[in-house]
């Protein structure tokens, strides 16, 4: 294995592998895992993407099982996309995930020498566990990716209790490393990882080069998009409120939600829409798909991203946001998480506090009425994606952080590889 010091990087292959994410279909996790491969693959690191998922019951036989997507190859480890028709069967697609895991990643790692490492996208304790035993036979390190608080959506206080406990006691122990994305989440797991396992911060990754600069749309109507999930409680409901309260005063803008969301969330949002008399003005353009993302970005008078104020909002900093000021648009946002630490308001996007409907249209008629200023805050949000969240410039520091764990893998004490 090629020697390395903590300011070179070796020669290294990475698997990706987790249970976050479908690919290349998907959204948030799939485009952070999308963003990894293609920043270690632009500095010269072979990887392989693994979803450990299993067939859903929208999953179908058309979907692809393995392939490359932008260049980055990709396999499911069940080796299927169709769904079983009967328990024992789902169960048996189960049971070959970690052996597809094992297959795959030795199938990798055989055609690259060097230094060898998995990235395990997960918060299940047992997948983690068995991610890192698997590293470990092949000759590996194991990193844990955590970009929002491990087990959130967990609700259930006996099953959060135990599978927080299996966390701490095992999984994080079996582990060489962890890749965060905030300062938050950095000392979340500095408090339950053992003492001497090492970090690094990596914030939201973007392909500048994929949101070319653009101006002013032509066009007379002016577009407020949103891009993301519509689920997540509160926000949407909160936009619609701020949209309500702009539309009187601006009848050519119209308001776009680009996004999925499950039935029940569609039915109330369309409901809350009637409420408000917004038919005429709101369009739901459904899922989007990452390459059709600039033109939608582009077609924007401006980008929104409301959120409420919590634990989920507090950890990160979502890539949407990232991809939105990559696009030269301007930027309405509330400051939640990290975001206010990485943006200043009037500046290079425009800021107002969470849960503040009121704030957020003001600041939406500001943008409306000052297309001049706007752009020029739009421009300097895409120079500061393209200098703090180049995907390549990241790619390259974990490069180096995969190495040194490579050849380093018990330091003395728990250091942190800055942003």
């Amino acid at each position: 294995m090629p020697v390395t010091t903590s300011s070179e990087a070796c020669e290294l292959a990475v698997v990706i592998a987790g249970t976050k994410f479908a690919y290349p279909e998907g959204s948030g996790a799939a485009s952070r895992t999308h963003a990894y491969a293609r920043g270690l693959m632009e500095d010269g690191v072979p990887v392989k993407v693994v979803s450990l998922l299993t067939p859903s019951t929208s999953a179908t036989s058309e979907e692809r099982v393995r392939g490359v997507h932008e260049g980055v190859p990709f396999e499911y480890a069940c080796g299927t996309r169709r769904r079983q028709s009967t328990f024992w069967r789902r169960r048996l697609v189960d049971a070959r995930v970690p052996l597809g895991l094992w297959r795959t990643a030795s199938r990798h790692f055989a055609d690259a020498p060097g230094a060898r490492a998995i990235i395990a996208y997960s918060d299940q304790p047992l997948w983690i566990t068995t991610t890192a035993l698997i590293a470990k036979a092949l000759h590996a390190t194991c990193v844990v990716e955590v970009c929002e608080v491990p087990l959130i959506s967990e609700h259930n206080p006996l099953r959060l209790a135990l599978r927080s406990w299996l966390l701490d006691a095992v999984a994080y122990r079996s582990v060489d490393g962890f890749i965060v994305i905030s300062a938050f989440l950095a000392d979340h797991i500095r408090s339950r990882a053992p003492r001497r396992t090492r970090m690094i911060r990596v914030p939201i990754l973007v392909a500048p080069e994929d949101f070319a600069a653009v101006a002013t749309p032509t066009s007379a109507t002016q577009r407020i998009v949103f891009a993301g999930s519509l689920d997540n409680a509160g926000e949407i409901p909160d936009l619609l409120a701020a949209f309500s309260l702009v539309a009187d005063d601006n009848p050519q803008a119209r308001l776009v939600l680009a996004g999925g969301a499950a039935t029940g969330v569609v039915d109330a949002l369309g409901a809350e829409i009637v409420r408000r008399k917004l038919e005429q003005r709101v369009e739901f353009a459904g899922w989007t798909p990452r390459d059709e993302l600039p033109a939608l970005f582009a077609s924007a008078a401006v980008l929104v991203l409301p959120r409420r104020d919590g634990l989920f909002s507090k950890a990160g900093f979502p890539t949407k946001l990232g991809e939105y000021l990559a696009s030269g648009r301007p930027v309405v946002a509330t400051a939640t998480g990290e975001i206010a630490s990485h943006l200043r308001d009037g500046v290079d996007a425009y800021l107002i506090p969470p849960g503040d409907p009121t704030a957020f249209a003001a600041r939406l008629r500001h943008v409306l009425a000052n297309p001049g200023e706007a752009q020029e805050v739009g421009t300097r949000g895409r120079e500061l994606a393209t200098s703090t969240f180049d995907r390549r410039r990241h790619g390259r520091r974990l490069h180096r952080f995969l190495c040194d764990l490579a050849m380093s893998p018990t330091p003395s004490r728990l250091p942190e590889h800055g942003a």
